[in-house]
Formats: C-alpha cells, structure tokens, sequence
C-alpha cells in the first residue's frame, strides 16, 4: 500500500503543478494582452496628449498676455482716476474763487445795505414816534 499511497500522492503532486502551470501560463496570456491594450492605447493617446499639451500652453500664454493688459488697463485707470480728481479739485477752487467768493461778497453786501435799512426804519419810526430824537440821527 506504501506504494499506491507514494503513486496515489505523486499524481496528486502532478496534477496540482500542472494546474499551476496552466494558471501561470494562462496570466501569462492576460499580461500580455493587457501590456498589448496599454501599447496600442497609449500610441492612439499621444497625439491626442500632444494637443493638449499644445493648447494648455496657448491658453497659459493668452492667460499671461490677458494679465499683463489688465494690470495695464488697471494702471491706466488709477492714473485717469488721479488726474480727474486733480481737474475736480481744480475746478471746485475755480469756482470758489470766480463764483462762491463774489457771491458771499455780494451777499454780504446785501446783508448790509438790509441792516442798513432796518436802522434807518427803526430811526424814522422813533422820531416819527415822537421820542424826542434829533435830526442828526438820521
């Protein structure tokens, strides 16, 4: 019996490394399949990944060119800006001078020459009152 057991256990031995063989050469054939996809997938994609690359690196330069014109644009606003406000400072002091200033003048004037009147008002009122005020008043 040692013997039927020693052929009985050698087959088994066999059998199971062919089976493994079979295994090991059948991932073989997938690796191999697959390492063929990846090839043909990746020579189909280079073309395709060369164009993106190109366009990124158009957009990147249009993105730097659009920024530097803005930052332009910006400077030249925030000059236009200053210099609007200059022209408005200069304005308002112009009008302060040529139009507020005889305005408060003539105002004044006017505010004066009334005052004026109201003295005299009240001075013809007092001697027309009777209250014994002399002529050099007036």
């Amino acid at each position: 019996m040692s013997t039927t057991v020693a052929v009985l256990l050698a087959i088994y031995c066999v059998t199971w490394t062919l089976i493994g063989l079979g295994l090991l050469v059948g991932i073989l054939v997938v690796v191999m399949k697959i390492r063929q996809a990846v090839s043909a997938t990746t020579r189909a994609v280079q073309p395709t990944l060369k164009q993106v690359r190109e366009t990124v690196d158009e957009v990147s330069a249009t993105a730097r060119d659009i920024a530097g014109r803005a930052r332009n644009v910006a400077g030249m606003a925030e000059e236009t800006i200053a210099d609007i406000r200059e022209r408005v400072r200069t304005t308002a002091d112009l009008v302060q001078d040529t139009v507020t200033g005889p305005f408060v003048s003539v105002n004044s004037a006017i505010a004066g020459i009334r005052r004026g009147f109201e003295v005299w008002r009240e001075r013809v009122a007092r001697r027309a009152g009777g209250d014994g005020g002399s002529r050099s008043e007036l």
